[in-house]
């Protein structure tokens, strides 16, 4: 019973995700300009690249979700000089930047944060589906199950 408890849970958890990651009009964006300060890569277990934090000279931060920081973004952040202007669009259910450029260079494109982010939301989905056909195989085990 615990199990599938747990398992509902993270059903419900990933269906949630799979429902923040759809993409949104552009027009729907919060517009941002803010000046530059420093990023700060936030890694998981392996390595594994979780997102970005941007810092900027008014102690404000915004975050980029792992799935859209490609090796060019990763570069060009790494040469992205303090003082630079950036303008961001951010999700306004999720609070990630999906647009990011300066006046003569993209950083992040709408579209591409668009895609990555909704690729990681069906892939939330089919392990939510994953889980929930856990938690039923439990239920049913937990019913058909007799202590003896």
């Amino acid at each position: 019973i615990f199990l599938a408890v747990g398992f509902l849970f993270g059903t419900v958890f990933m269906i949630f995700d799979f429902f923040n990651s759809k993409p949104i009009e552009k027009n729907e964006a919060i517009e941002k300009t803010a000046v530059f300060d420093y990023y700060e890569l936030q890694y998981g277990k392996g390595d594994q690249l979780l997102g970005a934090w941007l810092f900027f000279e008014n102690g404000e931060k915004e975050y980029i979700a792992g799935e859209c920081i490609s090796v060019a973004l990763a570069l060009n952040l790494k040469n992205l000089s303090k003082g630079t202007e950036l303008h961001l669009l951010i999700n306004p259910k999720t609070n990630y930047i999906i647009e990011l450029h300066t006046d003569s260079l993209t950083l992040i494109d709408f579209d591409y944060a668009q895609d990555c982010l909704k690729q990681k939301g069906n892939e939330n989905l089919l392990g939510a589906f994953s889980m929930l056909v856990a938690c039923c195989f439990f239920v049913y085990k937990a019913i058909t199950t007799k202590e003896e």
